[in-house]
């Protein structure tokens, strides 16, 4: 068991693996011997820091198997690239793909982790050509990185964040066509609707979504009840407390219902 602290008292995640897939998911595991449902997304669905995300809890309400395959951190670019997690969702009955941000992912201008997406690996020559000034070697993490180009040169910058959407867009659409089953995309917005480098999903907007409708059955829409809060310069955790778990969880239960049934 694996566990983290959450005040005075220690939380279990009960992590477990799938198969050969090397990402550690959020348990605990469950078996695939009656029909189940496929969230696929990144930290919120993993639960940081809540004793029962909203996957477990939309379980209890439909009274139906749903596979937790949350990723803290998770963009594309984890699931493409995960051959035993593709597997799972295409034998599911059933798949929720959570909308998540267009930074932690490879894309022409820089490459991540393959697992941890958040974890910035090397500037591309594309990137290298448009801000040559920089040392790339002082960044660990994309949004410190896309975060100190922006600050240098938002006009520069503009041409980074278009990149990203299309590349985020294109992969979308891969995964979904590897998925290949019916699919609710899962779209949690900051109340903001203005840009800032704590808004969540970071860069994508509602146009890039319309763009996969005629790959999934519907788009279950959250506002986010909360915004993630900086736990430091560089990074920034899902705070999404039990309430706002409590509530996705009835969102999305009722989007199911209406497909499953």
């Amino acid at each position: 068991m694996t566990y983290t602290k959450l005040g005075p008292r220690a939380l279990d995640y009960t992590l477990c693996q799938y198969g050969v897939s090397r990402n550690i998911f959020r348990g605990p595991r469950k078996f695939f011997c009656e029909p189940y449902i496929a969230c696929l997304g990144g930290s919120e669905k993993f639960g940081q820091s809540v004793p029962a995300p909203f996957p477990i809890l939309t379980e209890r309400l439909i009274g139906q198997t749903v596979v937790n395959l949350g990723v803290t951190h998770a963009g594309p670019d984890l699931y493409l690239k995960d051959e035993a997690v593709i597997d799972i969702a295409q034998n599911a009955q059933f798949c929720v793909l959570q909308v998540m941000g267009a930074h932690n992912m490879s894309n022409p201008y820089y490459k991540v982790h393959p697992r941890r997406n958040d974890r910035f690996i090397k500037a591309l020559p594309a990137l290298v050509d448009i801000f040559p000034e920089v040392d790339f070697t002082d960044f660990h993490y994309t949004k410190h990185l896309l975060h100190h180009l922006n600050l240098m040169d938002c006009d520069r910058f503009q041409l980074i964040s278009t990149a990203l959407r299309t590349t985020w867009c294109d992969k979308m659409k891969r995964l979904l066509n590897m998925i290949n089953r019916p699919t609710v995309l899962l779209w949690m917005q900051n109340k903001s609707n203005s840009f800032s480098f704590d808004s969540d999903p970071l860069f994508i907007t509602e146009s890039d979504i319309s763009s996969l409708n005629s790959q999934v059955l519907g788009i279950s829409k959250y506002r986010r009840c909360s915004t993630p809060t900086a736990y430091s310069k560089y990074q920034f955790f899902d705070v999404l407390d039990q309430d706002c778990h409590a509530e996705i969880s009835m969102r999305l239960a009722t989007d199911i219902l209406v497909h499953v049934a």
